[in-house]
């Protein structure tokens, strides 16, 4: 507005704000919760924002180095004076840019308010680089230079001279700074110098050879160059020298070597020819061995040189098959097959393979060559050197092989054909006597009668288990087993497989698992043959298990695209394997134990059809046992049974104790046997400590309490001053209690497992933005469904809540083609979470590491 005077008037705000949105630097004043409340056009324009936009956002917002936990460690209270940095901001559209940010603590009113200035110093940080590596550039090419380098003024005094310069004269750069370069010369060469120096200033370049004499009295001789510049309106004379002693050197070495040449002329002349004489001698020898010598011409495969015998097995004279070549006797090398297989001798240095040569009647001989490519000298050209050797009796013996082979797969389909016959002819019957048997159960009968019936009825069903076995064995030699793909639920198999076995486990006391949570719930494949296979596993674990339990197991190793690659397990507490017994596990009619008085029944069908199987499916399977373990993989502690069928307690411990690995772990033995002598002999055998069965639990946590390696300490408390899981619990959606529950109560291993969780899912995010980039939904729901389940665990209750909608929505079949809206929201959120443990473990260890 304007005064009646005529002068310009206005409220403090207007000047304020007019001074504000014209400034050429980045303004904005944050509230106490570090919320923007007013920014400048000129900073918004910075970001790619308005100044609308901006209102309400946080410095974590634009700035790529602090995030919120991160300003409230690095800004407390700022000095009167304010605090100035440098940082990168991320612009709206992702770019980033260099920027210079002075901080001042203001009041305006009745509010504490940070007033920011940034500065984009992108273009000063560009030239700084440029700078700098214009300065790398120079001092790197000075120090590759193979000699010496320097400047001298029309005195001839030094201007500037490189590391190398103070080397190569043995002078200090105060020296050299006092010093004139004739001066470092001597005699002839002295004035030399002083002439050359004269001729650059005035003609504008010169060179010169000369001696350069060292501080020390050290001479070499130096090939120096100069040229005429102008520095500051000045002419500078700017010159490198070359140590040419070497070369020198090389000279006179290489004409002593030219007078030696001549002489050795002479003597090799008459080498040459004793040397001929050896050859002839040589062919002699192969033509009696049976061995051809060809030399053939590597351009047009002409022959330069041939042996008596490579001749005659072909039917020509050495004479007549020098006028011949390659192509002309070798079929399979016509002149462009024979230039490639020249390329790829030349490349190897030698190659051996069989081939077929035609000999003067056309009938064709097969031969193995072994061919070694010569280079070119001065004399004489490249060349390939052939060795070759008549196999007609080997390739009649392989044929006679192959033919026995045939015969042997022949007999071998019959047999499986007579097998299969046999088994459906057999099976008729057995199906009749079942039938019967049922009919006859069905009426009465006396007690003694049906229990001799239902003693047919098992007998009866284990012959016909036989059967089938024996029928799919002979299918999978016959070649006529077929597998059908199906898509088809995991629980269709390993919860049928658990169902068959359940009561059979029940009934020994054994406790029975699956766990299948990390596999697709759908796969593909042959349902029927998978499910017999596992059975097969699942049912021998069952009849080799007395104590403990069994694991049917599934875990996903690989994906490519659309192919998993599944791993079925069986684990139980069986009586274990020898690396004997393992080796013919699944072979045809083979058992662990194949004494008469064997403790376990069995044909030893089962596996091997479980092998082919597995094998027909594109598979592999395998076992592993007793010591296989100990191997595989370390243990803090190991409870030994004493009383195993295979390998006893202290047979089994002195193994382990000869494992490097193994030498002082605790090893704690479990016996029934309470006398003094059973536990002399349990530690004499290595064994730590011994427990006497039955066990109870209290002793045994004592035990384990007391031999367990020592776990680390709980970290240390935060920077604030309150404990770590205080620290913790003021993380929104964080329920410490919930974790801890999990763990029983323990505050440091609480700690450790989170720190492991972090270690372990810490770039789950970006892992899932790249897997949803790509399009691979079905990793990205896999993903968030084991976050989900870790998460929940530890009572992350807000990264578990926020996995588990994801979870939901990438399993949605729509969810393949489109992406449902509200996934990127829950990844922005998922990563909010993320970022506040992050940054309150960081301290916490920080903490813990500032204690230490």
């Amino acid at each position: 507005m304007t005064s009646a005077d005529g002068s310009v008037t206005g409220s403090a705000t207007d000047w304020h704000r007019s001074l504000l949105h014209n400034t050429l630097d980045g303004i904005c004043i944050f509230d106490e919760r570090k919320q923007v409340v007013e920014v400048n056009h000129r900073f918004a324009a910075m970001l790619g924002y308005t100044p609308a936009e901006m209102v309400g956002m946080h410095p974590w917002d634009w700035d790529t180095q602090f995030d919120e936990v991160a300003l409230d460690a690095r800004f407390p209270p700022l000095p009167e004076h304010g605090y100035t940095l440098e940082s990168r901001h991320r612009r709206k559209d992702g770019s980033l840019y260099g920027a210079e940010v002075t901080l001042r603590h203001a009041r305006i009113g009745e509010r504490d308010v940070v007033i920011s200035v940034t500065r984009d110093i992108s273009a000063r940080k560009r030239a700084e680089t440029e700078l700098q590596e214009a300065r790398l550039l120079r001092d790197t090419i000075q120090d590759a230079l193979p000699g010496v380098a320097y400047a001298l003024d029309s005195t001839g005094h030094f201007r500037f001279w490189s590391p190398s310069f103070e080397q190569a004269t043995g002078r200090t750069a105060e020296e050299l700074a006092r010093c004139n370069a004739v001066d470092l010369f001597e005699g002839a060469d002295r004035a030399l110098i002083t002439e050359r120096i004269l001729e650059t200033f005035t003609r504008g370049h010169s060179d010169a050879e000369a001696v350069l004499v060292a501080k020390d009295g050290r001479r070499a001789t130096y090939y120096f160059t100069g040229r005429r510049i102008l520095l500051g309106g000045q002419p500078v004379l700017v010159g490198a020298g070359v140590d040419i002693g070497a070369r020198k050197q090389a000279e006179e070495h290489l004409r002593v070597l030219n007078e030696e040449l001549e002489s050795r002329v002479h003597r090799n002349t008459a080498e040459l020819q004793n040397s001929y004489a050896k050859l002839r001698d040589t062919e002699f020898a192969m033509d009696s061995v049976g061995i051809g010598i060809h030399w053939v011409d590597c351009t047009d495969a002409r022959f330069l040189h041939v042996n008596r015998f490579s001749a005659t097995l072909l039917g020509y004279t050495p004479e007549e098959l020098l006028q011949r070549t390659v192509p002309d006797i070798d079929p399979n090398f016509p002149l462009p097959a024979f230039r490639a297989i020249t390329e790829r001798i030349q490349a190897q240095g030698f190659l051996k393979f069989e081939t077929q040569q035609r000999r003067r009647d056309g009938s064709l001989v097969p031969v193995e060559m072994t061919v070694y490519h010569q280079p070119a000298t001065d004399s004489a050209p490249a060349r390939m050197i052939s060795f070759m050797v008549d196999i007609t009796e080997r390739k009649r013996a392989e044929q006679a092989l192959q033919e026995a082979k045939a015969a042997a797969e022949a007999a071998n389909v019959a047999k499986s054909s007579f097998l299969a016959n046999m088994s459906h002819e057999i099976r008729t019957p057995l199906n009749a006597i079942l039938g019967l048997n049922h009919l006859v159960q069905a009426g009465p009968l006396l007690p003694e009668q049906a229990e001799r019936l239902r003693k047919m009825q098992v007998a009866s069903r284990h012959l016909l288990s036989i059967i089938n076995d024996i029928l799919d064995l002979s299918k999978i030699e016959a070649g006529r087993m077929e597998l059908d793909a199906d898509n088809f639920h995991l629980s269709a198999v390993i919860d049928n497989v658990a169902s068959i076995i359940r009561e059979s486990a029940r009934g020994k006391g054994l406790q029975l698992q699956v766990d299948s949570d990390h596999v697709p719930l759908w796969l593909r494949g042959d349902v029927t043959r998978l499910r017999q296979s596992l059975l097969n596993l699942a049912g021998n674990a069952v009849k080799f298990t007395e104590h403990g339990g069994i694991t049917i197991r599934a875990r996903l190793l690989a994906t490519e695209g659309e192919i998993l690659t599944v791993r079925f397990e069986v684990q139980d507490t069986g009586i274990g394997l020898t690396e004997e017994q393992q080796g013919r596990l699944f072979r045809n009619f083979q058992q662990a134990d194949n004494s008469t008085a064997r403790q376990y029944g069995g044909t030893g069908l089962g596996l091997a059809l479980t092998r082919r199987l597995v094998e027909m499916m594109g598979g592999e399977v395998g076992v592993r046992s007793a010591l296989e373990m100990a191997r595989a993989r370390p243990f803090d502690l190991i409870l030994m049974d004493m009383q195993m069928p295979v390998m006893d307690g202290i047979e089994a411990t002195q193994a382990i104790r000869r494992l490097p690995a193994y030498a002082h772990t605790p090893i704690l033995a479990l016996t029934a046997n309470a006398f003094a002598e059973d536990r002399r002999a349990c530690l004499a055998a290595g064994m730590t400590d011994v427990l006497t069965k039955p066990i109870e639990p209290a002793l045994l946590y004592q035990a384990l309490a007391r031999w367990l390696p020592a776990q680390p300490a709980p970290a240390a408390p935060s920077a604030s001053g309150l404990a770590p899981l205080d620290a913790l619990r003021r993380i929104p959606g964080v329920d410490v209690d919930q974790g801890l529950r999990y763990i029983n109560g323990r505050a440091d291993r609480y700690l450790r497992i989170l720190g492991r969780f972090a270690e372990s899912h810490g770039d789950d995010v970006p892992r899932l933005e790249a897997l949803l980039a790509r399009g691979d939904r079905v990793a990205a729901e896999r993903l968030m469904h084991s976050l989900k389940g870790a998460a929940g665990t530890l009572g992350l209750t807000a990264l578990a809540d926020c996995a588990a909608r994801l979870d939901v929505l990438l399993k949605d079949a729509q969810a393949l083609v489109q992406p449902h809206p509200d996934v990127g929201a829950l990844c922005r959120e998922l990563a909010a979470h993320w970022a506040r443990l992050h940054g309150t473990l960081q301290q916490l260890g920080e903490a813990a590491a500032d204690a230490a």
